[in-house]
Parts: structure tokens; sequence; C-alpha cells
């Protein structure tokens, strides 16, 4: 029976306090869509809802959940981009992939770094990082533009779903001072 009680007390804790977790999400999308016109409020609280720990989440909490899920992206569209290069043509789309992966990759070690570096208050060393995964996704944008091939449909989806996490995770880590 005690056993019984203390589940259905957590569960009521649980349950009371979600509103208010989820309200710490739509607060913290809010204040930075308000701040940056490039972040785009609903896909913010989407994709911080699809960590459960966003749910009990601080700002700084927020924030590693973001640079969290833009690694994600990034690995997944790194392995986007690999297939693209199996099946590409021509030269100039060969190039622009294989300058998207450069770019990518290195997103990924700034990324890791960004959340060592708010992880210990390093809040500057975090901006600088991820403002240069910022920039991956215009760069994988522009070597496509350079060579004059189009971009094919499936990377230009995840290149501004990356480019979007990621100034995310910027805005919210300026948030943090």
């Amino acid at each position: 029976m005690k056993m019984m009680m203390q589940s259905f007390l957590l569960l009521m804790a649980t349950v009371l306090l979600l509103p208010v977790a989820e309200a710490a999400v739509e607060a913290t999308c809010k204040a930075i869509a308000a701040g940056d016109p490039n972040v785009r409020y609903d896909f913010c609280v989407r994709s911080l809802r699809r960590d459960p720990a966003s749910g009990s989440a601080d700002t700084k909490g927020l924030a590693l959940i973001a640079v969290e899920l833009s690694s994600q992206s990034t690995a997944r569209f790194a392995r986007t981009v690999e297939s693209a290069l199996e099946k590409a043509k021509g030269a100039g789309e060969k190039e622009s992939l294989r300058t998207c992966s450069s770019l990518y990759r290195e997103s990924r070690s700034r990324l890791a770094d960004s959340a060592s570096a708010v992880e210990v208050g390093r809040l500057g060393d975090a901006k600088t990082y991820l403002s240069t995964s910022v920039d991956a996704p215009d760069g994988c944008g522009q070597a496509f533009d350079e060579m004059g091939v189009p971009v094919p449909a499936p990377l230009e989806e995840e290149n501004d779903e990356e480019r979007q996490l990621c100034i995310i995770a910027l805005a919210i880590t300026n948030l943090l001072g």
C-alpha cells in the first residue's frame, strides 16, 4: 500500500509539474524568437520538446539540449551527404558534396566544443563555436551555388533544419550571458 501511495504521489507531482516545464520551453523559445528574427518559435518548441529532459531543464539545460539536437542533426546530414555523394553524377555536384561533408565534420567538432564550454560556463567560447556551426549550412548551400548545381531536395531541407537548430542553440546560450 505504501508503495502504491508513493507511486501515486510521484505521478501527481509529474502531472502537476508538466505544465510548468512546458511553460519553460515555451517561454525560452518565445524569448529567443523575440530577440532574433531568424528563430522560428514553433520549430523551437517542437524541437526542444523532442528531448524528454527538456521538461525539467533550466536555461543552461535547454542550451545543452539544443546543442545536442544540432549535433544529432549534423550526424544525420553527414549520412545524407555521404549517400548523395555515392549517387552524384557530375564533378560539380561531387565537389559541392565534399565541401558540405567537410563543413559538417568541422561543425560536429565545434558543437562538441560548444557543449563542453556551456557545461563549464565558458559562454564566450561556446558562442564562438556555435557561430561557426551556424555558418556551416550557409557554406554548404554556397558550395552548390558556386558550382552552379541545384541543391538536392533532401539536403536543402536538412540543411535548413540544421541552420535553425544551431541558431536556437546560439540564441539560448546568449540568454545565459
